[in-house]
């Protein structure tokens, strides 16, 4: 299924808030994809790919397939 950019940096974002917090950091990922009908194995790449260029990094730049924004460059 192919999911909007729009989409997908709104469910990371949400993510990455709850997990900063620690009373809502535990099932963050699973609770997000049910909330907005995402699949959750989706959500935990974006995720992580949103992590690993740093969280600094708009979440609509985290380079997911499809995504007209490319990967942010260092």
């Amino acid at each position: 299924m192919k999911y909007t950019d729009d989409l997908g940096a709104r469910a990371v974002d949400l993510v990455i808030y709850a997990q900063a917090d620690p009373e809502t950091a535990n099932g963050a990922i699973i609770r997000v994809a049910n909330q907005l009908g995402l699949s959750k194995q989706t959500l935990r790449v974006w995720v992580r790919k949103h992590k690993d260029i740093g969280k600094a990094t708009p979440a609509g730049r985290v380079g997911r397939p499809g995504s007209e924004e490319p990967a942010a460059a260092g």
